[in-house]
């Protein structure tokens, strides 16, 4: 549980798809259906920008009792 804390705190997920998401999807892109293509570049895109300022949200907690 640990090492899941520091790769958040760092952004390394972050790093590896900003770093080759767009290529993986121009090289294999292909395989995947048609319909799922844009959901999945909209899902990483969403991940990419996840917890930036410019998303225009802040990180929060929710505790529920």
């Amino acid at each position: 549980m640990k090492n899941q804390e520091t790769w958040k705190k760092r952004g390394i997920i972050r790093q590896i798809l900003k770093d080759h998401f767009h290529g993986f999807m121009d090289m294999h892109g292909h395989h995947l259906p048609e319909g799922l293509r844009g959901t999945i570049t909209g899902t990483v895109n969403k991940a990419i920008r996840c917890g930036t300022r410019d998303s225009g949200k802040e990180e929060k907690e929710v505790w529920i009792n």
